[in-house]
Order: C-alpha cells, then structure tokens, then sequence
C-alpha cells in the first residue's frame, strides 16, 4: 500500500441538537482533490479526517519533528540558496493547483483569466464554519512565472490591488466582515510555490514568522518596481527535515 498521512482533527459542536444528529452520521467525504481528501466522521465526538495519499517524502517531512534555524534572505541569497531549490519542483507537485485554476476542483467565487486571479474558499475552512474561522484565497491565474512574492515586480500593483478590493467586498458583503477584520498576507516560504495571498479573520492565530502583509508588499512595489528582484530582504526558517538540499547548500554557504 502506497504511504499516506491522516490528520484527526476534533470539530466543536455548536449545540446540543447537534451533538445528537451527529451521534448517528456516518463518514462523509467534503473535499478531493489529487492526493488530497477530508472527511467529516462522528463517533462520540465530531472529527475531520484529512488523508494524503500517496504521501511523498516530502510531505511526510513537513510532518515531522524539526529543528529550525533563521536565514535572512537577501536577492542575493535567494538567487544562490532558495531559487536552485524551487528550480527542482516538478510541476506534477502543484497539479492540484492547476486543478483549480482549470475549474476542474473547487468553487471559484470570483475572477478568471481575464481579471489574472481567482478568488476560491480554502479547503481547510467548511463553509457551515463559524466566521472566525474564515479562510479564502487569491490564486494567481499566471502559470510558471509568479511563484513567490520574490517574482513580483511594479507591473503587478495593479493585479494586487484589484485582487485585494475583490475579496474584501465579497468578504464584507457574503459574511459582515468589514477589513478592519481581514487579515491579509503571503507565506514565505510559502507551502506551495504558485502565488497566493491568503485573507483570513484577524482572530485567528498568526504564523508571524512567514507572514508578509499584502499592504506591505504593494507599498514596497510602489516605492520600488524592484524591491524583492534586487533589494527586500526576508527572514524564514529552514531545517534538515523538511528542507534537507536547501538545508545542507545554507551550511555551505555559511548562513547557518
């Protein structure tokens, strides 16, 4: 049998009705796409089960126990360390993005093509979900060329400011949550090397150290086309267990 990885997750309840209609459901599968798949399961408590199947190594290192360490990465490292390494990335990787941008998975709420981003619900956020648990994200509908905030040049503001106004209207108008609440950021590293922008309730737990603020990346751009090509530095962490190459080339380069 191929290797997989099952996370359980316990859902609260929102009331005693509930607890006893879920007491007598069975499995439901809610989400599927490529090697990915959620369930909805109850037993005596309510659980969300999320499977990858088949699990590469490198899922099952993200997984895993780690040691981080702190790298600042200029344009110049990020030519010499990180970009050599996403290089590597097979596009087999990120199918299940193109998935999406196909509309061959998920609902897209907003955007195409022509607008350059899709706008879809995250499948980690069940839309019965209470509103703090709110999760979307901005896809970029270019393939290739955009994979991390490292790729965005002046020429983009644009698509960036377009993308953000989108969301937050929809945010505010579909669930009353005006953007004084909407926590709006890129990952770097980002767990996917397609760029996205995630928009989250502000509530909700922050993962400071790979959070780059959409604002500041469009106030960046604004001041200068080139910032992440030739000047921005960014800080984020790396271990031998989920970054093993990136890890070992950080060793040889003396950044650790």
């Amino acid at each position: 049998a191929p290797p997989a990885i099952i996370k359980l997750n316990r859902v609260n309840f929102r009331d005693e009705k509930e607890v006893g209609n879920e007491l007598n459901s069975s499995c439901e599968e809610w989400f599927r796409n490529s090697r990915f798949s959620k369930y909805l399961t109850t037993s005596s408590t309510r659980n969300e089960v999320e499977i990858i199947c088949p699990a590469t190594q490198k899922d099952i290192r993200k997984y895993s126990k780690r040691d981080p360490y702190l790298i600042r990465e200029t344009p110049s490292v990020y030519n010499k360390l990180t970009k050599p390494m996403l290089d590597k990335i097979k596009p087999s990787d990120i199918e299940w993005v193109y998935n999406i941008l196909d509309g061959k998975k998920e609902k897209i709420l907003l955007g195409g093509p022509k607008e350059g981003f899709i706008f879809i619900r995250d499948y980690k956020w069940r839309e019965d979900g209470p509103k703090e648990d709110m999760h979307y994200l901005v896809l970029v509908t270019e393939r290739g060329t955009l994979r991390s905030i490292r790729d965005l040049q002046g020429c983009h503001v644009e698509l960036l400011e377009k993308a953000k106004e989108s969301a937050l209207k929809f945010i505010e108008e579909q669930h009353s949550i005006p953007r004084s609440k909407v926590h709006a950021y890129f990952h770097y590293l980002p767990s996917f090397w397609h760029l996205h922008i995630h928009f989250v309730h502000v509530s909700q737990p922050s993962s400071s150290r790979r959070e780059v603020l959409l604002d500041d990346v469009i106030d960046n751009l604004k001041m200068n086309p080139e910032y992440y090509a030739t000047s921005g530095a960014l800080t984020f962490a790396i271990d031998d267990v989920a970054f093993p190459d990136m890890f070992k080339d950080a060793q040889k380069l003396g950044l650790l």
